[in-house]
């Protein structure tokens, strides 16, 4: 590639022990240019192989590309989840919510109008015609889509609000009871439902035509998830909270217990670290037999499907 100063230039400089980068093709410039002696640590978002003859440590972005990659023979592939930081515990969430207070739905997600699902709008329908103003859902980031639907089923109990910084996302989560997830093409990982996981929210999602990572982690019995186009069974699962409300401090523990093992930052950099340095261990020891493998039976396969 037109590089200035040029690869070899940088790496002579730089002297790397170990190269960390991410990785979206399988022919990514630098990555096949690296030089062998030097290991690679490689974080795939799309479950994507690449190599120079030495990578020792891959990320992948979902437990279903982690599977894909491990069924081709990339058996070092790992689940990565998002370092998150953990909220502190607060001991008032969701507690002692009487019948005449309100069961607050929340959603947040980006104001894509190409990713919009109304399964959640049409779910939160039935239930406000059943609970009027003992219910609300407050929807983060509307796209255009679901401010027409709102106003289509004329909801009154619908809160629409725009971008949050950190601090006001952090005290969203604290202030609904039940996280209301819904995104048409679904989710590789899920970071928006592990924050509200460990804000001690339990959560409704459904099952998508493309991504469907997050039923790892809607987990009965704190994590609902709904079929496809589903909107009664979400409906279903909106009520069971209103009418369970005083299970919500318990499915919250749940909830935060079951994301603070995977998301926690504090544990995660201690792996990321210990993972660093194996990889780094590998300098100037490349697995070429392992490429030659692994790209030798891809080309079986693609000579075997073109004839």
């Amino acid at each position: 590639m037109d590089m200035n100063p040029d690869l070899n230039t940088i790496l002579a400089t730089a002297d790397p022990s170990v190269f960390i980068g991410a990785v979206w093709s399988s022919t990514q410039f630098p990555i096949i240019h690296i030089p062998k002696k030097i290991p690679l640590f490689l974080i795939s978002p799309f479950a994507v192989f690449c190599s120079n003859g030495n990578v020792r440590k891959l990320y992948v972005s979902g437990t279903s590309g982690t599977s894909q990659l491990r069924k081709k023979g990339i058996w070092f592939a790992q689940t990565f989840f998002n370092p998150l930081t953990v909220p502190p515990w607060n001991p008032k969430k969701g507690v002692s919510k009487s019948k005449s207070e309100q069961i607050v739905f929340g959603r947040c997600g980006r104001p894509d109008p190409n990713i919009f699902d109304p399964i959640s709008l049409l779910a939160f329908a039935k239930l406000e015609k059943e609970y009027q103003d003992k219910v609300k859902y407050v929807y983060v980031n509307p796209s255009h889509k679901a401010r027409d639907l709102v106003k289509e089923l004329k909801l009154q109990q619908v809160e629409f609000r725009e971008w949050l910084s950190d601090t006001q996302l952090q005290c969203f989560y604290q202030d609904i009871d039940v996280f209301a997830h819904a995104r048409g093409d679904g989710e590789t990982l899920g970071v928006a439902i592990a924050e509200a996981m460990l804000a001690q929210n339990p959560v409704i999602s459904h099952r998508s035509r493309y991504h469907n990572d997050h039923k790892f982690l809607l987990l009965e019995p704190f994590g609902k998830m709904a079929g496809i186009d589903d909107w009664q069974q979400y409906y279903e699962f909106m009520k069971f909270f209103v009418e369970h409300r005083h299970k919500l401090p318990e499915l919250g523990r749940r909830a935060r217990d079951f994301a603070v093992r995977y998301f926690d930052k504090d544990i995660a950099s201690k792996n990321i670290l210990k993972d660093v340095s194996q990889a780094a261990s590998y300098y100037g020891k490349p697995r070429i037999l392992f490429d030659k493998i692994y790209y030798g039976c891809r080309w079986i396969k693609r000579t075997i499907r073109t004839r």
